[in-house]
């Protein structure tokens, strides 16, 4: 399955990111949280970020990738407050995807921050750290807020189910797209203030408390802002088909505004490796979108489609359709990833 495998250096501290939300519906609701003081570069990517994963491997490989101070650097999260869940695997692949990179920066679904944060410090580290970096998500709001803020497009709500079970539906632009018990709900989004408070107070926090937040604008809305020619798009918006088919090919129509742009996908390289990865792998995509594994798969469980491979064929079908192409994949924890060309000559 995997043609190279390059070493890492590991992190002393685990980096984590919990999935979230932010879908790339047609629907755009933006709105600046906090514009860049130091004055952002609106500039697409270069040819030479076609290769921009081969850098990251050969990164990696000679030692000189994550072992920058800017990552093992504790201080960057001794004020982080939340749930973080990027390894250092991903948080590895992250950094490097925007220092390596020359052309603006997405994020898609921050939640609480711990990927910006990493993605940022790569940024200012990099050799054009005044490029744009928007980070972008929903920031839905409790069942209590809606009942003061009925137009607001991205909630959560509460009813009763046939057996009496109270729930929740999280609802984006008048869909439900996600549905858990009150007991659940309580568990994650209920953490703390989150119910009161919502989620970007604690993720302007922790941006803060990083000491980067000038290196990210932070925007509301169900999709990616528009009109950018990012080079690189990350996106924790992939969990599932219908995540994939309503979110994916905008990613790719904003990717077609470069010369080639890397997507990297939260939740869909179908091996991670052990729970502790110590490798950035490059996966090979064989035949009509089947995997080759040189291990065993994990046992089957909920994620066994992401596990087979299914949900990374489904993205690099979409890719196809798109009239693009795939020029290099890395897997990094359950991050995959791939640079794609769609202005090419056949």
């Amino acid at each position: 399955m995997f043609g190279r495998v390059a070493d890492l250096v590991l992190l002393a501290a685990a980096f984590w990111h919990v999935p979230c939300c932010a879908s790339t519906e047609p629907k755009q609701r933006n709105a600046n949280f906090d514009s860049r003081t130091r004055g952002a570069t609106v500039q697409s990517g270069s040819q030479s970020d076609c290769d921009l994963l081969d850098r990251i491997l050969v990164a990696v490989h000679t030692k000189r990738g994550c072992s920058d101070k800017a990552l093992v650097n504790r201080s960057l999260f001794a004020r982080f407050q939340g749930e973080r869940w990027t390894n250092p695997t991903e948080a590895c692949l992250l950094f490097l995807l925007a220092k390596l990179s020359s052309g603006p920066i997405a994020e898609q679904g921050p939640f609480l921050g711990a990927s910006t944060i990493v993605m940022a410090a790569g940024l200012r580290d990099s050799e054009a750290p005044n490029r744009l970096f928007t980070s972008t998500d929903i920031f839905s709001i409790s069942p209590s807020k809606h009942e003061r803020y009925q137009l607001y497009p991205f909630y959560n709500t509460k009813r009763q189910s046939e057996n009496s079970t109270t729930l929740s539906d999280l609802v984006v632009d008048d869909e439900v797209v996600f549905t858990r018990t009150m007991k659940d709900y309580a568990k994650t989004w209920g953490k703390g203030n989150r119910d009161e408070d919502g989620q970007l107070p604690p993720l302007m926090s922790n941006l803060h408390a990083a000491g980067i937040n000038n290196y990210v604008s932070v925007t509301i809305g169900s999709r990616i802002p528009t009109g950018i020619a990012y080079g690189v798009i990350w996106t924790d918006a992939t969990h599932n088909y219908g995540e994939i088919k309503k979110n994916v090919p905008a990613l790719i129509e904003t990717a077609r505004l470069s010369s080639c742009a890397t997507l990297a996908f939260h939740d869909v390289n179908p091996h991670p490796g052990a729970k502790s990865p110590q490798q950035l792998m490059a996966p090979t995509m064989m035949g009509e979108g089947s995997w080759l594994s040189n291990t065993k798969l994990l046992a089957e469980d909920e994620n066994s489609e992401r596990l087979h491979g299914r949900y990374a064929a489904a993205i690099e079908k979409l890719i196809q359709e798109h009239d693009c192409r795939v020029l290099n994949r890395v897997g990094a924890g359950v991050i995959y990833s791939v640079t794609v060309e769609c202005n090419w000559a056949h």
